[in-house]
């Protein structure tokens, strides 16, 4: 008995619908990928210094894996531990992408530059010229480790992350090792070039 035409048009619609609507299960984390997003979670809630063990605990326990060589950077010296976002007005696409970072902020100091850093996105909508293209800027923050605390002034010398020292002149400049600052931020999705240092000076 020869099967309508009808039919075999509608089975053969059928099935790959019925494939479409399968659900597709998504791939369990690792027990390495928890760990570093159980590292990064504690970053975002500013929970430096746990953050920075949890990255050496994954570091030491996935060796040789890409977890553990990700976690192995994050906790070296002089190191980006982080980053996120404090203003977005839209995709990075067509935003202009400003980091905020420190240098010479050792793990227990680095909530005080959090707090300077969120200070900074409302002094440019303040300032006139930067609030007629506020809401093309996105603000980011970078959570950037130093071994010691302070930067270079005259003869004293700190290990930091950006190299930044103070110019001995009249107006006392700080300056940052450029090629320092891209390689630390160049982790960043959203760095594109642009960052603002502040440095952290111990009297």
């Amino acid at each position: 008995m020869a099967v309508p035409r009808l039919a075999l048009l509608a089975a053969a619609l059928a099935a790959p619908c019925a494939l479409a609507q399968a659900p597709q299960l998504a791939a369990e984390p690792t027990e390495a990928q928890q760990a570093i997003a159980w590292a990064a979670d504690l970053v975002d809630r500013g929970a430096y210094e746990e953050a920075l063990q949890a990255y050496r605990d994954a570091a030491k326990k996935f060796a040789d894996t890409p977890e553990g060589e990700l976690a192995a950077r994050r906790c070296a010296p002089n190191s980006l531990l982080g980053w996120g976002e404090l203003v977005v007005h839209g995709p990075s696409a067509n935003r202009v992408d400003i980091v905020l970072c420190g240098d010479g902020y050792v793990p227990n100091h680095l909530s005080a530059f959090a707090q300077i850093a969120s200070g900074i996105p409302p002094c440019f909508e303040r300032q006139r010229v930067f609030r007629e293209y506020w809401s093309y800027l996105n603000f980011h923050i970078a959570h950037v480790v130093s071994t010691e605390d302070g930067i270079d002034f005259r003869d004293r010398l700190y290990d930091t992350a950006l190299n930044t020292s103070i110019v001995d002149a009249p107006d006392e400049h700080a300056t940052v090792d450029h090629a320092r600052v891209r390689e630390v931020l160049s982790e960043i999705p959203a760095f594109e070039g642009l960052a603002i240092v502040q440095s952290r000076q111990v009297a």
